[in-house]
Parts: structure tokens; C-alpha cells; sequence
């Protein structure tokens, strides 16, 4: 039974890094791999809380907030399919919502509500895309980008 589970395993992985290595010729999963990495290195140490929607105040919070809720979606509906390409496919439509996000919100805004709603925002997605895979330590060309 244990060598099944290992053969299992590794099926799972093969699975995996071939979905990745599909993924990476779509610019917006580039974008979104470069936000990943963005995302760990702000939240970093942040803990996972409950996102307060009566706090998010712009567009662009609340628009990543819907699409985040989205992506959780398909993300459990693909996991539970072990379809990790189309799990993949669902982080590269948050590309536009991301970047819209960090080009207007100020995450680490002085105001301690709106920045905690922020972090936590991000840190439930950066955890929800890690269920995938951790992006934030994929490679990427910044020229490949674009």
C-alpha cells in the first residue's frame, strides 16, 4: 500500500510541474507569479484573518475581493478534481484585478483598519494560491513579462 501511495505522490507532482511549465507561457500567470512574490514578501508574517467587506473602500480592494472569492471557487472545484492546469488557469485571470489593486491601494496605509483589511486580503489569497503551488518562488524573467 505505501509504494501505491508514493507512485500516488508522484503522479500528483508530475501533474503539477506539468501544469506549471504550460502555465508559464501566459503572460497574465507571469504577472500574477510577480505579484505572488510581492504579495509573500508583504505579508510576510501576517496572519491569516477574515477580510472585513464593510472596510474595503475602493474599487480596486473590492474588485480583488470579488475575484479572490471567485478564484477560491474554481480553485476547490479543481483540487477536488486534481485538474491543476485549470486551477492554474483561474490564477491567471487575477492578473488584471492585481494589478489594478497595486497600482491604487495603498496596502500599508497609516490607517490601522484599512491596512489590516488589506493584509488580510492579501495573505488569504497569497494562502489560497500556495494551495497550488508557491509561485513566489517560480523564476521569471521580468522581459518575458513583457
Amino acid at each position: 500500500k505505501r509504494s501505491g501511495e508514493t507512485l500516488a505522490y508522484l503522479a500528483e507532482v508530475r501533474a503539477r510541474v506539468a501544469a506549471l511549465h504550460q502555465a508559464r507561457q501566459d503572460r497574465d500567470f507571469l504577472a500574477v507569479v510577480l505579484a505572488a512574490k510581492r504579495i509573500a514578501n508583504i505579508t510576510k508574517g501576517v496572519t491569516v484573518s477574515p477580510v472585513d467587506e464593510s472596510a474595503l473602500e475602493l474599487d480596486e480592494e473590492r474588485t480583488l475581493y470579488e475575484a479572490t472569492l471567485v478564484f477560491e471557487t474554481t480553485l476547490r472545484d479543481a483540487m477536488d478534481r486534481r485538474d491543476f492546469g485549470s486551477g492554474l488557469a483561474a490564477v491567471s485571470r487575477l492578473s488584471p484585478s492585481l494589478e489594478a489593486f497595486f497600482q491604487k491601494v495603498m496596502v500599508m496605509d497609516p490607517d490601522e483598519r484599512k491596512r489590516a483589511n488589506r493584509l488580510a486580503l492579501l495573505a488569504g489569497l497569497g494562502q489560497s494560491i500556495a494551495k497550488l503551488a508557491d509561485l513566489s518562488q517560480l523564476v521569471v524573467d521580468k522581459a518575458d513579462y513583457r
